[in-house]
């Protein structure tokens, strides 16, 4: 007589196993992550926003690039590989920059990108906030998904990383739940990105168009980032933040790179808010040190320079719009990112497409000091002169 426990476990596996098939099927199909349905060449793509970390590693793997540009959120707003690659003359571009990032993130995206293309030129987005020692790596980041170990040897199963998450997981069929529920046109504000990792600002443009624009969002940027610990609040220096910015360069001229780091620019708002919570001697020594780390680097023979954006200019010192005038078509969305116009500006500055109007510095060592200098008198006068925006911002930190 056949065993009746037996045959409810081979039913129960049975059930099981088209259990799995179809949930490995239906994620495959809607693939939330973009990883067995890559981003086409002429293709925008909704919704990857949660998972980048998770799809660019890939995508940068697809596209093997020669120029890598990297960085947060701004630079993924700001830096275009159409634009990198004109202003070069090569190709192809891929834009590796990861929201939020801090410092070892971004090294570790480079780490990946060096390791499956072959870079020539490497186009760097440093901000402040990378380096506050509270802000470790996001949830999302995981190493396994990387060409190359921290050590620095190979990872050859990189690929494999991530084939239980993007079928099996739960978190896999609430993504694929969500992709499809917002797919429509009549969804809510998305951005959306190309194959090349570019990030247009579909989200930031619908959000200034619909709401109140500017000054909300400024607002908002503002209270964050004098409020939170991982941004400004106690501030401190992460010990190991200049050591991720000396392998960068280190591996820059071991593989003879051009290496472009730039500090990334942001409203006169934002300076205003780093020396509001008093972080300007801070800032500036930063700047400093960063610099030190790039003369050392070209003292050794490589090919690297550092850009300051993050000062006072006639696009970055723009006062407050009136509020009867939003939404706003100005340079920035927030206190912190720029449209794409600007960072196409920026980066013709670096290559040396374009001469003036200058909006950034090349930083020196000859002539850091007198710039720190005028950057924090031209702050000082620009509060003195805007009494408006003065006010704005010390009703943000409440």
């Amino acid at each position: 007589m056949r065993n009746p426990f037996k045959t409810y476990l081979a039913l129960f596996a049975g059930l099981l196993a088209v259990l799995v098939i179809i949930t490995m099927a239906f994620n495959w199909q809607v693939d939330p992550y973009r990883l067995y349905h890559p981003i086409g060449p002429d293709e925008q793509a909704a919704g990857i926003g949660p998972y980048t970390r998770i799809t660019k590693p890939y995508m940068a793997g697809a596209l093997g690039p020669r120029i890598l540009l990297a960085g947060s959120s701004r630079a993924e707003y700001a830096l275009s590989p159409d634009a990198a690659e004109k202003a070069l003359g090569i190709s192809a571009a891929f834009n590796a920059a990861l929201s939020g990032a801090n410092i070892y993130e971004l090294r570790r995206m480079a780490d990946h990108v060096n390791a499956v293309g072959d870079v020539d030129v490497m186009i760097l987005g440093l901000d402040f906030y990378m380096f506050n020692a509270a802000r470790g790596n996001q949830t999302s980041f995981n190493e396994a998904r990387l060409a190359v170990a921290v050590e620095g040897g190979a990872n050859p199963l990189w690929r494999l990383a991530d084939i239980g998450r993007a079928l099996l997981s739960v978190d896999a069929v609430d993504a694929s739940r969500r992709k499809l529920k917002y797919q429509s046109k009549d969804g809510p504000c998305e951005d959306e990105w190309n194959a090349e990792g570019y990030r247009r600002p579909a989200f930031y443009e619908c959000e200034t168009a619909t709401n109140a624009g500017f000054r909300r969002n400024a607002a908002a940027t503002l209270h964050a980032y004098q409020t939170d610990a991982q941004l400004y609040e106690n501030y401190r220096l992460h010990p190991e933040g200049l050591a991720q910015v000396a392998h960068l360069l280190q591996q820059a001229r071991a593989q003879g790179q051009r290496v472009i780091l730039y500090i990334s620019p942001v409203h006169a708002l934002h300076l205003a808010a780093i020396k509001k919570v008093g972080l300007w001697p801070e800032f500036e020594n930063w700047k400093r040190a960063l610099l030190q780390e790039v003369e050392e680097a070209r003292a050794r023979g490589a090919d690297a320079m550092l850009w300051d954006f993050a000062r006072l200019n006639e696009l970055t010192s723009i006062p407050l719009p009136s509020e009867n005038v939003e939404p706003w078509n100005g340079p920035f969305y927030d206190s912190h990112h720029i449209r794409p116009e600007m960072g196409n500006r920026m980066l013709r500055q670096i290559l040396g497409a374009e001469e003036a109007p200058s909006w950034g510095v090349r930083l020196t060592a000859g002539n850091v000091e007198e710039e720190l200098a005028r950057q924090k008198a031209a702050l000082a006068a620009w509060l003195a002169a805007h009494p408006e925006e003065a006010a704005f911002l010390e009703k943000t930190s409440r």
